[in-house]
């Protein structure tokens, strides 16, 4: 149950945080322009963040499962296409990455930054090494969760 609450406390103070920042402040970009985010309502976001601490209590819940069944095998395939999944908008959709700007802008053509150049750059160099090193640690915690009790 300890590695649960170190999976709940990198989630619910990093995770949700970082993924509501980008929706607040930099929403178009964050939805790769695929839908306007002053269209979307309040109360349609908050479940969108609800159902992504539930997606990973699941992914959580599903490789304990796994590991504690000794189906270890299982649990490593099954983190290979969970980390494709995650860095492949990276690949696909490199073109609404590379620029900032809001979705009319993006759609027009007109007034976007690149990336590199925008004050999203900075935020997201720091917010990512935060989410590596807070991830690193999070494997840490569970590594010796599972040598202590497993």
């Amino acid at each position: 149950m300890r590695s649960l609450s170190a999976w709940a406390i990198f989630a619910g103070f990093l995770l949700l945080p970082l993924s509501a920042y980008f929706y607040l402040f930099h929403g178009d970009w964050f939805l790769l322009y695929r839908i306007d985010v002053s269209v979307i309502p309040s109360a349609v976001a908050l479940p969108v963040f609800i159902f992504e601490f539930a997606l990973g209590a699941l992914g959580y819940f599903l490789s304990a499962s796994l590991i504690r069944r000794k189906k270890s095998e299982i649990a490593s395939l099954l983190l290979a296409v969970v980390s494709a999944l995650v860095f492949a908008p990276i690949i696909f959709f490199r073109r609404e990455l590379a620029v900032v700007g809001t979705y009319r802008q993006f759609h027009r053509g007109y007034g976007l930054e690149e990336f590199q150049e925008s004050a999203l750059f900075p935020g997201s160099l720091f917010m990512g090494g935060v989410l590596i090193v807070a991830f690193a640690y999070l494997l840490i915690r569970l590594s010796i969760a599972d040598r202590r009790y497993g």
